[in-house]
Protein backbone atom coordinates (compact mmCIF):
# COMPACT_ATOMS: atom_id res chain seq x y z
CA UNK A 1 0.00 0.00 0.00
CA UNK A 2 1.24 3.29 -1.12
CA UNK A 3 -0.79 6.58 0.39
CA UNK A 4 -0.44 10.48 0.04
CA UNK A 5 -0.58 12.85 2.50
CA UNK A 6 -1.43 16.78 1.88
CA UNK A 7 0.82 19.08 3.21
CA UNK A 8 -1.34 19.69 6.47
CA UNK A 9 -1.48 16.09 7.20
CA UNK A 10 -5.06 15.11 5.85
CA UNK A 11 -4.47 12.03 3.35
CA UNK A 12 -5.01 12.86 0.02
CA UNK A 13 -8.22 11.87 -1.77
CA UNK A 14 -7.23 12.88 -5.37
CA UNK A 15 -4.86 9.93 -4.99
CA UNK A 16 -5.78 5.93 -5.25
CA UNK A 17 -8.54 5.77 -3.39
CA UNK A 18 -9.05 7.82 -0.80
CA UNK A 19 -5.69 8.91 -0.14
CA UNK A 20 -4.26 4.80 -0.91
CA UNK A 21 -3.09 2.58 -3.75
CA UNK A 22 -3.04 -1.27 -2.90
CA UNK A 23 -1.79 -3.26 -5.33
CA UNK A 24 -1.93 -7.08 -4.73
CA UNK A 25 0.47 -9.64 -6.33
CA UNK A 26 -0.75 -12.62 -5.10
CA UNK A 27 -3.67 -14.17 -6.00
CA UNK A 28 -4.51 -15.87 -2.63
CA UNK A 29 -4.47 -14.31 0.74
CA UNK A 30 -0.37 -13.26 2.04
CA UNK A 31 1.66 -10.83 3.34
CA UNK A 32 2.71 -8.15 1.32
CA UNK A 33 4.75 -4.90 2.23
CA UNK A 34 6.07 -2.10 0.61
CA UNK A 35 9.69 -1.30 2.24
CA UNK A 36 10.84 1.66 -0.30
CA UNK A 37 9.54 4.12 -2.54
CA UNK A 38 10.75 6.93 -4.74
CA UNK A 39 9.53 9.69 -7.11
CA UNK A 40 10.79 9.66 -10.76
CA UNK A 41 11.06 13.41 -12.15
CA UNK A 42 7.97 13.20 -14.07
CA UNK A 43 5.90 12.67 -10.89
CA UNK A 44 4.95 8.48 -11.05
CA UNK A 45 5.92 6.92 -8.10
CA UNK A 46 7.80 3.24 -7.68
CA UNK A 47 7.50 1.30 -4.95
CA UNK A 48 9.48 -1.84 -4.12
CA UNK A 49 8.42 -4.54 -1.37
CA UNK A 50 7.48 -8.48 -1.47
CA UNK A 51 4.79 -10.76 -1.39
CA UNK A 52 4.92 -14.08 -0.09
CA UNK A 53 4.09 -17.23 -1.47
CA UNK A 54 5.99 -20.57 -0.06
CA UNK A 55 9.03 -18.07 0.47
CA UNK A 56 9.46 -14.34 -0.12
CA UNK A 57 9.26 -12.98 -3.14
CA UNK A 58 10.22 -9.30 -4.06
CA UNK A 59 7.92 -7.25 -5.65
CA UNK A 60 7.81 -3.66 -7.88
CA UNK A 61 5.28 -1.69 -9.51
CA UNK A 62 4.87 1.50 -10.48
CA UNK A 63 2.05 4.10 -10.06
CA UNK A 64 0.56 7.30 -12.25
CA UNK A 65 0.67 10.45 -10.22
CA UNK A 66 -2.89 9.80 -9.36
CA UNK A 67 -2.46 6.31 -7.84
CA UNK A 68 -3.42 3.89 -10.79
CA UNK A 69 -0.93 1.42 -11.68
CA UNK A 70 1.42 2.07 -15.23
CA UNK A 71 0.89 -0.08 -17.80
CA UNK A 72 3.88 0.87 -19.36
CA UNK A 73 5.93 -0.06 -16.53
CA UNK A 74 6.58 -3.79 -16.46
CA UNK A 75 3.54 -5.15 -18.44
CA UNK A 76 0.95 -4.53 -16.01
CA UNK A 77 2.59 -2.02 -14.00
CA UNK A 78 4.29 -4.77 -11.55
CA UNK A 79 5.94 -7.30 -11.44
CA UNK A 80 8.22 -9.65 -9.14
CA UNK A 81 11.44 -11.48 -8.97
CA UNK A 82 12.19 -14.94 -7.42
CA UNK A 83 15.55 -15.31 -5.92
CA UNK A 84 16.35 -18.97 -4.32
CA UNK A 85 16.94 -18.88 -0.23
CA UNK A 86 15.50 -15.95 2.14
CA UNK A 87 15.36 -12.74 0.74
CA UNK A 88 14.45 -9.14 2.09
CA UNK A 89 13.87 -6.47 0.36
CA UNK A 90 15.56 -2.92 1.53
CA UNK A 91 15.69 -0.09 -1.03
CA UNK A 92 15.07 1.44 -3.72
CA UNK A 93 16.81 4.09 -5.69
CA UNK A 94 16.28 6.09 -9.23
CA UNK A 95 19.64 6.63 -11.40
CA UNK A 96 19.85 10.19 -12.93
CA UNK A 97 19.16 7.98 -16.44
CA UNK A 98 15.74 6.61 -15.09
CA UNK A 99 17.36 3.23 -14.39
CA UNK A 100 16.55 2.01 -11.01
CA UNK A 101 18.18 -0.08 -8.51
CA UNK A 102 17.24 -2.83 -5.55
CA UNK A 103 18.68 -3.45 -2.80
CA UNK A 104 18.05 -6.89 -0.77
CA UNK A 105 19.29 -9.13 1.73
CA UNK A 106 19.69 -12.45 -0.16
CA UNK A 107 20.61 -15.26 2.70
CA UNK A 108 23.48 -17.46 1.54
CA UNK A 109 25.03 -14.12 -0.70
CA UNK A 110 24.03 -11.70 2.04
CA UNK A 111 23.67 -8.58 -0.75
CA UNK A 112 22.20 -8.89 -4.08
CA UNK A 113 21.83 -5.32 -6.08
CA UNK A 114 19.39 -5.63 -9.02
CA UNK A 115 18.87 -2.96 -11.89
CA UNK A 116 15.92 -2.32 -14.13
CA UNK A 117 15.56 -0.56 -17.07
CA UNK A 118 13.03 2.82 -16.85
CA UNK A 119 10.74 0.11 -18.62
CA UNK A 120 10.93 -2.31 -15.57
CA UNK A 121 12.81 -4.99 -17.53
CA UNK A 122 16.17 -6.21 -16.49
CA UNK A 123 18.94 -4.32 -17.38
CA UNK A 124 21.98 -7.01 -18.75
CA UNK A 125 24.92 -4.24 -18.82
CA UNK A 126 24.75 -4.80 -14.78
CA UNK A 127 26.08 -7.42 -13.38
CA UNK A 128 25.19 -10.39 -14.84
CA UNK A 129 21.42 -10.82 -16.11
CA UNK A 130 21.02 -7.01 -14.39
CA UNK A 131 21.90 -8.82 -10.85
CA UNK A 132 24.77 -8.14 -9.11
CA UNK A 133 25.90 -10.35 -5.55
CA UNK A 134 28.04 -9.52 -2.82
CA UNK A 135 29.30 -11.16 0.14
CA UNK A 136 31.38 -8.62 2.07
CA UNK A 137 32.42 -10.57 4.90
CA UNK A 138 32.94 -14.35 5.73
CA UNK A 139 29.60 -13.95 7.89
CA UNK A 140 26.13 -13.03 7.59
CA UNK A 141 26.04 -9.40 6.22
CA UNK A 142 22.51 -7.04 6.55
CA UNK A 143 22.30 -4.66 3.56
CA UNK A 144 20.10 -1.62 4.64
CA UNK A 145 21.15 1.66 2.57
CA UNK A 146 22.26 2.41 -1.03
CA UNK A 147 22.90 6.00 -2.30
CA UNK A 148 23.88 6.88 -5.52
CA UNK A 149 27.45 9.12 -6.19
CA UNK A 150 27.18 11.65 -8.84
CA UNK A 151 29.63 9.64 -10.68
CA UNK A 152 26.65 7.27 -11.09
CA UNK A 153 29.15 4.75 -8.65
CA UNK A 154 27.06 2.70 -5.85
CA UNK A 155 27.85 3.04 -2.24
CA UNK A 156 26.03 0.58 0.16
CA UNK A 157 26.19 0.11 3.99
CA UNK A 158 24.91 -2.13 6.40
CA UNK A 159 25.76 -4.72 8.92
CA UNK A 160 28.48 -7.56 9.12
CA UNK A 161 26.80 -9.67 11.42
CA UNK A 162 29.40 -12.23 12.68
CA UNK A 163 31.08 -9.16 14.31
CA UNK A 164 28.65 -6.81 14.44
CA UNK A 165 31.03 -4.34 12.56
CA UNK A 166 29.74 -1.73 10.12
CA UNK A 167 30.43 -2.68 6.46
CA UNK A 168 30.46 -0.01 3.21
CA UNK A 169 31.10 -1.15 0.01
CA UNK A 170 31.23 0.90 -3.34
CA UNK A 171 30.05 -0.74 -7.02
CA UNK A 172 31.47 0.94 -10.09
CA UNK A 173 28.43 1.67 -12.96
CA UNK A 174 28.91 -1.79 -13.81
CA UNK A 175 28.28 -3.48 -10.69
CA UNK A 176 31.94 -4.62 -10.27
CA UNK A 177 34.13 -3.53 -6.88
CA UNK A 178 35.49 -0.18 -6.95
CA UNK A 179 38.74 -0.66 -5.88
CA UNK A 180 39.66 2.34 -5.15
CA UNK A 181 37.97 2.49 -2.30
CA UNK A 182 39.59 0.71 0.55
CA UNK A 183 41.50 -0.51 -1.88
CA UNK A 184 38.92 -3.59 -2.78
CA UNK A 185 36.15 -1.77 -2.49
CA UNK A 186 34.37 -3.48 0.77
CA UNK A 187 35.70 -1.51 4.13
CA UNK A 188 34.34 -2.69 7.54
CA UNK A 189 34.77 -0.54 10.49
CA UNK A 190 34.82 -1.77 14.35
CA UNK A 191 34.41 1.28 17.26
CA UNK A 192 35.90 0.59 20.41
CA UNK A 193 35.33 -3.13 20.07
CA UNK A 194 31.94 -3.23 20.07
CA UNK A 195 28.56 -3.64 18.43
CA UNK A 196 27.58 -1.87 15.14
CA UNK A 197 24.78 -1.25 12.81
CA UNK A 198 24.76 1.11 10.16
CA UNK A 199 21.33 1.66 8.95
CA UNK A 200 21.61 4.93 6.79
CA UNK A 201 23.68 6.23 3.90
CA UNK A 202 24.48 10.09 2.84
CA UNK A 203 26.49 11.87 0.79
CA UNK A 204 27.93 15.14 0.89
CA UNK A 205 28.27 17.78 -1.52
CA UNK A 206 32.41 17.03 -1.27
CA UNK A 207 31.61 13.42 -2.10
CA UNK A 208 32.42 12.39 1.81
CA UNK A 209 30.06 9.67 3.56
CA UNK A 210 28.16 9.79 6.11
CA UNK A 211 26.90 6.81 7.63
CA UNK A 212 24.01 6.75 10.48
CA UNK A 213 23.09 3.96 12.85
CA UNK A 214 23.65 2.28 16.41
CA UNK A 215 26.25 1.45 18.71
CA UNK A 216 24.64 -1.10 21.35
CA UNK A 217 25.75 -3.43 24.51
CA UNK A 218 24.49 -2.94 28.16
CA UNK A 219 22.96 0.34 26.42
CA UNK A 220 22.37 1.78 22.85
CA UNK A 221 23.47 5.25 21.53
CA UNK A 222 23.02 6.18 18.34
CA UNK A 223 26.32 6.54 15.95
CA UNK A 224 27.23 8.95 12.68
CA UNK A 225 30.54 8.12 11.22
CA UNK A 226 32.09 9.82 8.07
CA UNK A 227 34.59 8.36 5.53
CA UNK A 228 36.82 10.34 3.06
CA UNK A 229 35.83 9.68 -0.63
CA UNK A 230 38.67 6.73 -0.15
CA UNK A 231 37.14 5.02 2.91
CA UNK A 232 39.30 6.21 4.93
CA UNK A 233 37.96 7.54 8.86
CA UNK A 234 37.51 11.73 8.51
CA UNK A 235 39.28 13.14 12.26
CA UNK A 236 37.65 16.05 11.22
CA UNK A 237 34.20 14.77 12.54
CA UNK A 238 34.49 14.25 16.23
CA UNK A 239 38.10 14.04 16.91
CA UNK A 240 38.54 10.13 15.44
CA UNK A 241 35.60 10.20 12.45
CA UNK A 242 32.93 7.97 14.23
CA UNK A 243 30.08 10.35 17.18
CA UNK A 244 28.47 8.09 19.59
CA UNK A 245 25.46 10.39 20.96
CA UNK A 246 22.31 10.25 22.58
CA UNK A 247 18.76 11.08 22.14
CA UNK A 248 18.44 11.18 26.05
CA UNK A 249 17.93 7.36 26.15
CA UNK A 250 18.68 4.30 24.56
CA UNK A 251 18.65 5.64 21.06
CA UNK A 252 18.74 4.72 17.14
CA UNK A 253 19.35 6.35 13.99
CA UNK A 254 17.44 4.70 10.96
CA UNK A 255 18.19 7.62 8.72
CA UNK A 256 19.82 10.88 7.77
CA UNK A 257 20.02 13.77 5.89
CA UNK A 258 22.34 16.40 5.38
CA UNK A 259 21.40 20.20 4.88
CA UNK A 260 23.30 21.61 2.00
CA UNK A 261 24.92 24.21 4.96
CA UNK A 262 26.65 21.01 5.42
CA UNK A 263 24.97 20.10 8.94
CA UNK A 264 23.77 16.72 9.76
CA UNK A 265 19.77 15.74 10.72
CA UNK A 266 19.49 12.09 11.92
CA UNK A 267 16.20 10.78 13.22
CA UNK A 268 14.81 7.41 14.35
CA UNK A 269 13.80 7.01 18.00
CA UNK A 270 14.80 7.01 21.87
CA UNK A 271 13.45 4.52 24.36
CA UNK A 272 13.12 6.49 27.84
CA UNK A 273 13.15 4.32 31.16
CA UNK A 274 9.46 4.51 32.26
CA UNK A 275 7.88 6.87 29.08
CA UNK A 276 8.62 4.22 26.42
CA UNK A 277 10.08 4.54 22.38
CA UNK A 278 9.28 8.12 20.95
CA UNK A 279 10.49 9.57 17.68
CA UNK A 280 13.51 11.67 18.06
CA UNK A 281 15.20 14.01 15.84
CA UNK A 282 18.73 15.68 16.26
CA UNK A 283 21.20 17.95 14.50
CA UNK A 284 24.98 18.09 14.56
CA UNK A 285 27.33 21.10 13.17
CA UNK A 286 29.60 19.66 10.35
CA UNK A 287 32.54 18.58 13.04
CA UNK A 288 30.03 16.27 14.71
CA UNK A 289 28.80 18.58 17.94
CA UNK A 290 25.50 19.07 18.69
CA UNK A 291 23.41 22.06 16.88
CA UNK A 292 22.07 23.29 19.67
CA UNK A 293 20.17 26.16 17.58
CA UNK A 294 17.92 23.17 16.85
CA UNK A 295 15.24 23.22 20.01
CA UNK A 296 17.86 24.24 22.37
CA UNK A 297 20.19 21.09 23.13
CA UNK A 298 20.20 19.64 19.24
CA UNK A 299 17.33 17.23 20.18
CA UNK A 300 13.76 16.69 19.62
CA UNK A 301 10.86 13.66 21.17
CA UNK A 302 7.67 13.07 19.78
CA UNK A 303 5.30 10.95 21.44
CA UNK A 304 2.26 9.91 19.64
CA UNK A 305 1.18 7.06 21.99
CA UNK A 306 0.61 5.52 25.51
CA UNK A 307 2.85 3.26 24.44
CA UNK A 308 5.89 2.40 21.77
CA UNK A 309 6.52 4.86 18.98
CA UNK A 310 9.31 4.36 15.91
CA UNK A 311 10.46 6.71 13.77
CA UNK A 312 11.83 4.69 10.42
CA UNK A 313 12.47 7.39 7.33
CA UNK A 314 13.26 10.76 7.73
CA UNK A 315 12.30 13.85 4.87
CA UNK A 316 13.11 17.13 3.88
CA UNK A 317 10.41 19.27 1.62
CA UNK A 318 11.04 21.86 -0.42
CA UNK A 319 10.44 24.36 2.47
CA UNK A 320 13.10 23.13 4.19
CA UNK A 321 11.06 21.53 6.79
CA UNK A 322 11.60 18.10 7.88
CA UNK A 323 9.15 15.03 8.10
CA UNK A 324 9.78 11.90 10.17
CA UNK A 325 7.21 9.11 9.35
CA UNK A 326 6.91 5.82 11.16
CA UNK A 327 4.54 3.45 13.66
CA UNK A 328 2.34 4.07 16.67
CA UNK A 329 1.65 1.27 18.60
CA UNK A 330 -0.87 0.55 21.20
CA UNK A 331 -0.37 -2.61 23.54
CA UNK A 332 -2.32 -2.07 26.23
CA UNK A 333 -5.76 -3.12 24.79
CA UNK A 334 -6.01 -4.87 21.18
CA UNK A 335 -2.35 -4.83 19.98
CA UNK A 336 -2.55 -2.02 17.41
CA UNK A 337 -0.06 -0.32 14.55
CA UNK A 338 -1.06 2.66 13.39
CA UNK A 339 1.54 5.18 10.86
CA UNK A 340 2.65 8.16 12.33
CA UNK A 341 4.11 11.33 10.92
CA UNK A 342 5.90 14.33 12.47
CA UNK A 343 6.84 17.58 10.69
CA UNK A 344 9.70 19.70 12.27
CA UNK A 345 10.13 23.08 11.32
CA UNK A 346 13.71 24.21 9.97
CA UNK A 347 14.80 27.59 9.06
CA UNK A 348 18.66 26.82 9.17
CA UNK A 349 19.32 25.67 5.47
CA UNK A 350 21.09 28.79 4.46
CA UNK A 351 23.71 27.01 1.95
CA UNK A 352 27.62 27.02 1.96
CA UNK A 353 28.66 30.85 1.32
CA UNK A 354 26.61 34.07 1.58
CA UNK A 355 24.73 33.73 -2.27
CA UNK A 356 23.10 30.52 -1.25
CA UNK A 357 19.47 30.18 0.68
CA UNK A 358 18.71 26.62 -0.26
CA UNK A 359 15.31 25.03 1.12
CA UNK A 360 16.35 22.10 -1.58
CA UNK A 361 19.47 20.87 -2.56
CA UNK A 362 21.24 22.01 -5.82
CA UNK A 363 23.73 20.56 -7.54
CA UNK A 364 25.91 21.49 -11.09
CA UNK A 365 28.72 20.44 -12.73
CA UNK A 366 31.17 20.67 -14.21
CA UNK A 367 31.81 24.09 -12.83
CA UNK A 368 34.01 25.49 -13.62
CA UNK A 369 31.42 25.46 -16.70
CA UNK A 370 32.65 26.02 -20.26
CA UNK A 371 29.96 25.64 -22.74
CA UNK A 372 26.87 24.46 -20.67
CA UNK A 373 26.11 23.22 -17.04
CA UNK A 374 24.03 20.39 -15.85
CA UNK A 375 22.08 21.02 -12.84
CA UNK A 376 20.69 18.43 -10.64
CA UNK A 377 18.00 18.96 -8.18
CA UNK A 378 16.97 16.88 -4.94
CA UNK A 379 12.78 17.93 -5.29
CA UNK A 380 10.27 17.87 -7.75
CA UNK A 381 9.47 21.79 -8.46
CA UNK A 382 6.01 22.36 -9.13
CA UNK A 383 6.12 25.60 -11.74
CA UNK A 384 10.21 26.29 -10.85
CA UNK A 385 12.06 27.97 -12.88
CA UNK A 386 15.50 28.15 -13.38
CA UNK A 387 17.75 32.13 -13.04
CA UNK A 388 21.13 33.05 -13.78
CA UNK A 389 22.47 36.32 -12.59
CA UNK A 390 25.96 38.55 -13.29
CA UNK A 391 27.56 39.78 -10.32
CA UNK A 392 25.90 43.16 -10.85
CA UNK A 393 22.90 41.28 -9.65
CA UNK A 394 21.17 42.04 -13.13
CA UNK A 395 19.29 38.76 -15.23
CA UNK A 396 21.34 37.39 -17.76
CA UNK A 397 19.68 34.15 -18.58
CA UNK A 398 16.26 32.43 -17.54
CA UNK A 399 15.29 28.86 -18.49
CA UNK A 400 11.20 27.48 -18.90
CA UNK A 401 9.82 25.70 -16.89
CA UNK A 402 11.83 23.14 -14.92
CA UNK A 403 10.43 19.93 -16.17
CA UNK A 404 13.09 17.00 -14.20
CA UNK A 405 14.94 17.27 -11.69
CA UNK A 406 18.06 17.37 -14.30
CA UNK A 407 18.43 19.64 -16.80
CA UNK A 408 21.34 20.97 -19.02
CA UNK A 409 21.83 24.78 -19.63
CA UNK A 410 23.89 26.61 -21.89
CA UNK A 411 26.78 28.98 -20.74
CA UNK A 412 28.54 29.21 -24.17
CA UNK A 413 27.30 32.67 -24.10
CA UNK A 414 28.22 34.13 -20.86
CA UNK A 415 31.35 35.85 -20.48
CA UNK A 416 33.73 34.18 -18.56
CA UNK A 417 33.27 35.11 -14.54
CA UNK A 418 31.03 34.48 -11.72
CA UNK A 419 27.28 34.11 -11.63
CA UNK A 420 24.94 32.75 -9.21
CA UNK A 421 22.42 30.62 -10.28
CA UNK A 422 18.87 30.85 -9.10
CA UNK A 423 15.96 28.13 -8.23
CA UNK A 424 12.48 29.93 -8.11
CA UNK A 425 9.24 29.04 -7.02
CA UNK A 426 6.28 31.30 -7.08
CA UNK A 427 8.30 34.32 -6.81
CA UNK A 428 10.77 32.43 -3.90
CA UNK A 429 14.09 31.35 -4.27
CA UNK A 430 13.94 28.07 -3.12
CA UNK A 431 17.56 27.55 -4.03
CA UNK A 432 21.03 29.35 -5.05
CA UNK A 433 24.48 28.73 -5.95
CA UNK A 434 27.25 30.24 -7.27
CA UNK A 435 28.68 29.62 -10.73
CA UNK A 436 32.15 30.15 -12.38
CA UNK A 437 32.36 30.26 -16.53
CA UNK A 438 35.77 30.28 -18.04
CA UNK A 439 35.37 29.45 -21.77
Amino acid sequence: MVLRYNSNGSLDNTFGTNGKAITKFNAVPSIETVTSVGIQSDGKILAFGSTYNDGTILAFARYNTDGSLDNSFAGAGKDTIVIQGLTEPKVLKIQDDGKILLLAYVSGFDLMVIRLNSDGSLDNTFGIGGKVIVDPTANDDYPYDMVIQNDGKIVICGTASGAYDIFIIRLNTDGTLDTTFDTDGILTTDHENGNQDAFAIALQSDGKIVIGGRHFGFSEFFIVARYNTDGGLDVTFDSDGILTGSFGGDSECVDLIIQSNGKIVVAGHVGITGVGSLFAIARLNTNGSFDTSFDGDGVQTTSFSVDDDYGQALAKQPDGKFVLVGEAETIGGPYLNGMALARYNNSDDLGFNEIESNLIDLNMYPNPSNNSVTIKLDSWIENGEIEIYNVAGQKVAENARITNKMMQIETLKLSNGKYTVKVVSGGLTVASKELIVIH
